[in-house]
C-alpha cells in the first residue's frame, strides 16, 4: 500500500509540473502566476453554470513546411538578383568556380531553418484565408479531442487560441449553440485578441473565461449534484 501511495504521488506531482510547464513560444505572453490565475478562474466560473470551459493554447494550427522552402528560394534569388553572385567573382583571391556559388547553399539552408521556427516569419509567409480555415478546423478537432461533445446536457465550450495565427475561436457544444447564437462569443475573441497585442494572455483569458461564466448562468445554471467533468487548467500544445 505505501508503495501505490508513492507511485500515486509521483504521478501527482508530474501532473502538476505539466501543468505549470510554459514552452518557450508562449513566456512572453504568459508566466506560472498566470497559469494559477486562469485555472482558479475556471473554477470560479463553473461555481456559476453546469457549463464546462476549457481554454487552450496551442502554438500553431496552420501548416508550415513551405515556409523554409520559400526563404531559402528569397534568399537565393536575392543573392543573384543584388550583385552577390558578381561580388564573389570580383572578391576571391583564387580561380572563381560555380562550385562556390553552390557552396552559399549551405548558409543559406541554415538561416533559412531558423528563422522559418519564428511565428512572425511563419505568420507572414501564411495566407490569411489558410490561416482562418485551419485555425479553425483545428479548433473543432480539439474540441472532441477535450472529450467536450461528452458532458452532461451538452454544455461544453472551449476557449482555443492560435498564437501563431493570432486568432481565437470559441466553440459551444449542442445545448448551448441552441440557446446561444455564434455572435455571442464576439466580445470574447476580442477580449484575448487585445489581450494578445499587450503580451497579456492570462488577464486576457480569465476576463474571457468569467465573461462565458456569466452567459451561460442564466440558461444553464449549477445544479445541486453539479461536478466536474474537466480539468480546470490551461491546456498548452504545439
Amino acid at each position: 500500500m505505501a508503495a501505490v501511495a508513492l507511485v500515486a504521488a509521483a504521478l501527482q506531482e508530474v501532473g502538476d509540473m505539466n501543468k505549470k510547464f510554459i514552452p518557450r513560444w508562449l513566456k512572453l505572453y504568459l508566466s506560472d502566476t498566470g497559469l494559477d490565475q486562469i485555472e482558479q478562474a475556471v473554477a470560479t466560473a463553473e461555481t456559476k453554470t453546469s457549463g464546462e470551459v476549457v481554454p487552450m493554447v496551442v502554438r500553431s494550427s496552420s501548416t508550415t513546411g513551405h515556409v523554409p522552402v520559400i526563404l531559402f528560394c528569397m534568399f537565393w534569388i536575392g543573392y543573384f538578383v543584388l550583385g552577390g553572385h558578381e561580388l564573389l567573382q570580383t572578391t576571391l583571391a583564387v580561380k572563381y568556380t560555380p562550385y562556390y556559388d553552390l557552396a552559399l547553399m549551405i548558409p543559406f539552408i541554415l538561416l533559412s531553418s531558423v528563422l522559418s521556427r519564428s511565428l512572425v516569419v511563419q505568420r507572414s509567409l501564411v495566407s490569411p484565408d489558410d490561416r482562418i480555415l485551419q485555425v479553425a478546423q483545428r479548433s473543432e478537432v480539439e474540441f472532441y479531442h477535450a472529450n467536450l461533445h461528452e458532458t452532461d446536457g451538452s454544455t461544453g465550450i472551449l476557449i482555443f487560441v492560435s498564437m501563431m495565427e493570432h486568432r481565437v475561436v470559441v466553440l459551444a457544444d449542442r445545448a448551448i449553440s441552441k440557446k446561444l447564437p455564434a455572435e455571442t462569443w464576439d466580445g470574447i475573441v476580442k477580449m484575448i485578441l487585445s489581450s494578445l497585442k499587450k503580451r497579456d494572455l492570462a488577464t486576457g483569458l480569465c476576463q474571457a473565461i468569467d465573461r462565458c461564466g456569466e452567459l451561460l448562468e442564466p440558461n444553464f445554471p449549477i445544479q445541486p449534484n453539479d461536478k466536474n467533468e474537466l480539468h480546470n487548467h490551461l491546456v498548452i500544445k504545439e
